[in-house]
């Protein structure tokens, strides 16, 4: 029985063997980076052991740092067609020796050239703190005997970084616009998606969880256990103004939580060490709000840095200013799960597994119809309203087009889905008193995504708690 087990285990535990990365998103305007707190073996370890105590209040409080890793294929999420490094060359080049025109950006030397690139970096730490209390004392019914309330609240820092950068820039005899690209992709008439490579941070307390659960113990050592969560905003919504700017939680979505934890014992009870399965489970659905997002034209990879204009007038605007517009996001479901194995021997406790963090691709709708006087740029008053990034237009169109909701690709501005696979290990200690039980742990675990929608990351934590 205890060899069927143990093979059991061994199944369980043998992660998804592919890791094809050749689905890469490309040119897309927003990420949904893992918020630090959501992290299901940083607050179910110990924990899950804690709340069968028969005491009434449970405390813990769980400090958490992450930090993201190089990952290559997290430059093409945001650069275009599937590349990491982006020719900027002016109009006297030819197409097939670059990527992106100058003059869009409005540089004005028709012979400039360079590189760019980006590398995404993200830097989270915080603290979380849980109070779950049993509904055992409040009625002699066995209904509540094994109920419990509760809630969870975190503070979370978030510095996020595009790290623009670039390289082998010429630009000689240029007078009038940026000089650089770095310059270009900031400047000021941009008011919206500017890359830059300037660190930015975000500190707020960004969600409140209300918690409802339920407990139950086999007399052979299983456990199951239930929650669900109301989870309310607090931070403010996503600011567009530049690509990558920090979020620290769900983007201001209301949200519900269900959760469901096992521990199935491999070992007899009573028998020492203890060996046990554990698997837990969490799904979150958050429900639709508006946010401001930059979209971007069909077929127009980078076309939120085209250049635009009304019917008969000489200004131009970048498109951005005119693209970035509140939509209904509808984030549909994140979901965690985690299983491995845990050995217990007397107070100690250690374990080791293998975790998933994934969630859906976003769907956005404008929330009221679009309508603009503008088109892109000719080199005149008139518009080319087929031009690319790649090209620059040299005749005018003989009719003014103006760009139409139909041409608006709302997929460009969405999270795109992500898997995360997660290996971790934790190991801990839970001294169990008459008056008061007390628990300390600490953990790690590293962050592999399947594609490029995620980022790449280690993290540390550790927790502290009472039971009285």
């Amino acid at each position: 029985m205890i060899k069927r087990r143990f093979l059991f285990a061994a199944l369980l535990l043998i992660p998804f063997q592919n890791t094809n990365t050749t689905d890469n998103r490309t040119a897309k305007t927003f990420m949904a980076t893992r918020p630090i707190y959501q992290n299901i073996n940083a607050s179910q370890f110990l924990f899950h052991d804690a709340i069968y105590s028969d005491k009434n209040s449970l405390i813990q409080i769980t400090p958490l740092y992450q930090k993201s890793m190089a990952y290559a294929a997290n430059k093409e999420y945001f650069l275009i067609n599937n590349k990491q490094s982006l020719r900027i060359k002016g109009s006297n080049s030819s197409e097939a020796n670059r990527d992106i025109c100058a003059n869009w950006l409005e540089i004005s030397n028709t012979n400039f050239s360079g590189n760019v690139t980006v590398s995404p970096e993200q830097t989270q730490y915080g603290v979380v703190a849980d109070y779950n209390l049993s509904l055992k004392d409040v009625s002699d019914w066995t209904f509540f005997k094994n109920l419990w309330i509760g809630f969870s609240i975190p503070w979370v820092c978030a510095k996020q970084n595009l790290k623009l950068s670039q390289e082998n820039v010429q630009n000689e005899g240029d007078a009038t616009g940026p000089t650089d690209i770095a310059q270009a992709l900031k400047r000021n008439n941009l008011k919206y998606s500017r890359m830059d490579d300037t660190e930015r941070t975000k500190i707020d307390v960004p969600e409140l969880r209300l918690k409802f659960g339920a407990k139950y113990e086999g007399k052979n050592g299983f456990k199951i256990r239930t929650q669900s969560s109301l989870i309310i905003p607090l931070e403010s919504k996503p600011d567009p103004t530049y690509l990558f700017d920090p979020t620290l939680g769900n983007n201001g979505h209301f949200g519900t939580t269900s959760g469901v934890y096992f521990d199935i014992p491999l070992t007899e009870k009573d028998e020492a060490p203890e060996f046990n399965i554990f698997i837990y489970g969490e799904y979150n659905y958050y429900f639709k709000n508006t946010q401001k997002r930059t979209i971007e034209l069909y077929n127009k990879p980078w076309s939120r840095y085209l250049l635009l204009r009304k019917n008969g007038e000489p200004a131009t605007i970048p498109a951005a200013n005119e693209l970035t517009l509140d939509v209904k996001v509808e984030p549909y479901n994140f979901a965690e799960v985690s299983l491995g194995l845990r050995l217990k021997a007397g107070s100690c406790q250690a374990q080791i597994g293998y975790g998933i963090w994934a969630h859906g691709t976003e769907t956005l709708s404008l929330t009221e119809t679009f309508t603009t006087e503008y088109g892109i740029a000719g080199p005149g008053t008139g518009s080319a309203n087929a031009s690319t990034m790649l090209s620059w237009p040299t005749s005018d169109d003989t009719n003014f087009t103006t760009i139409r909701e139909s041409d608006l690709d709302l997929n460009s501005a969405a999270a795109q889905s992500a898997v995360v696979h997660k290996i971790h290990g934790e190991i801990g200690m839970l001294f169990e008193k008459k008056k008061l039980d007390t628990f300390v742990g600490v953990g790690g675990s590293l962050d592999i995504p399947h594609y490029n929608t995620a980022l790449k990351n280690w993290s540390l934590w550790g927790k502290v708690g009472l039971n009285f």
